[in-house]
């Protein structure tokens, strides 16, 4: 579509240079040798219309973790796997306590849609029941979830002749303060980024 094909010229080059930084191997990765950046430039508040009604912006989730992803309920390949790797996640960290409390309470994972047109809240809903009702589902105008996109330096476009939508596949990863700490793609293994929120939480213990 080319109104969100001018945003995605206009966040390509912050993707690429940005790739670099978080190309990390994290295959050796070991819970104590972890050391997350802080992107500064990267992030910031939003509010949207949400799944649930406690958790509808940044704001909203202070002093939890935040995953926070992109996709849309008709995708067909991407956003399964990114939400069965969201559910794979609650599991893990059902098994942990950190700083007294169960680490997936300190958690909240957020699913933007980027086709908010046929994503309704009902619709997200009934999405999530195949994967973890603690999925939180965020929708908004268009123009309300293109800023989301571009503050983490991602973007959506429609695929010509098809109802299909192309969209990042990375995982944000804020931190209790609400500062980006880091981009996983979905590639990178379920171990990895549990290791990354355990680390996060502990920080804040």
């Amino acid at each position: 579509m080319t109104k969100k094909g001018s945003l995605a010229l206009l966040v390509a080059a912050a993707g690429i240079a940005l790739a670099g930084l978080v190309s990390i191997s994290m295959a050796s990765f070991k819970k104590d040798d972890i050391e997350l950046p802080v992107y500064d430039h990267l992030g910031g508040d939003f509010s949207l219309q949400s799944t649930n009604e406690n958790f509808n912006s940044m704001s909203a989730a202070e002093g939890k973790v935040v995953l926070l992803s992109f996709g849309f309920t008709s995708c067909p390949d991407i956003c399964p796997m990114m939400l069965e790797k969201y559910r794979r996640a609650y599991r893990a960290l059902d098994r942990l306590t950190i700083n007294g409390e169960k680490a997936s309470d300190q958690v909240v994972m957020y699913f933007v849609s980027v086709d908010p047109e046929r994503d309704t809240l009902d619709k997200m809903v009934s999405y999530f029941k195949s994967f973890d009702t603690r999925i939180i589902g965020l929708r908004g105008t268009d123009q309300e979830i293109d800023a989301v996109q571009a503050s983490v330096a991602v973007a959506s476009q429609n695929i010509p002749n098809s109802n299909q939508i192309s969209h990042s596949d990375r995982i944000m990863l804020f931190d209790t303060q609400g500062r980006l700490r880091a981009m996983p793609t979905l590639r990178e293994p379920l171990r990895d980024l549990v290791s990354q929120v355990e680390v996060l939480l502990k920080q804040e213990g």
